[in-house]
């Protein structure tokens, strides 16, 4: 795979910052397991793969204990092996996850952080072998996390 990255960051005061990327990918794939990876993903949405993926991070740092984070990552749809028999093709919608957490720096208690993933349950429909399926799913539904780290 081959592509091109663009970032960027606006720090509006010490407490608040906003950053994004931008990302998109040359890739290549086979026509079935075993074929050598030689066949071109075309990144355009009706001939081929579009695997671009941009992310907007918001970050509030209020005191030097409390960080709190939310990151949005939309993802474009793919259509991979589309000039070949349906049994071969794999597409795939577009789709945006959410991740948040809080994290609380203790003084002399170590690190508390509280995070939740795909915070708007969103689910990718995924269409393997050409068929009609609208019903396979291939993200996992919401998550929360607790962790726990103390530093000695």
């Amino acid at each position: 795979r081959k592509g091109v990255e663009f970032t960027g960051e606006w720090k509006f005061n010490h407490l608040f910052r906003v950053s994004g990327s931008y990302s998109r990918m040359k890739a290549y794939t086979s026509a079935s397991p075993g074929q050598p990876v030689d066949i071109h993903i075309t990144p355009a949405s009706t001939v081929g793969q579009d695997p671009d993926k941009a992310v907007l991070r918001a970050d509030f740092t209020p005191t030097s204990y409390l960080d709190v984070d939310l990151v949005e990552t939309h993802f474009w749809g793919m259509r991979i092996n589309g000039q070949f028999a349906p049994t071969y093709q794999w597409n795939t919608t577009e789709y945006n996850l959410m991740n948040g957490d809080i994290v609380w720096k203790t003084p002399s208690y170590g690190t508390i952080s509280l995070g939740c993933s795909n915070i708007l349950n969103t689910f990718q429909i995924v269409n393997e072998n050409g068929t009609n399926n609208t019903t396979y799913y291939a993200i996992q539904g919401r998550k929360y996390t607790v962790t726990y780290q103390i530093t000695f």
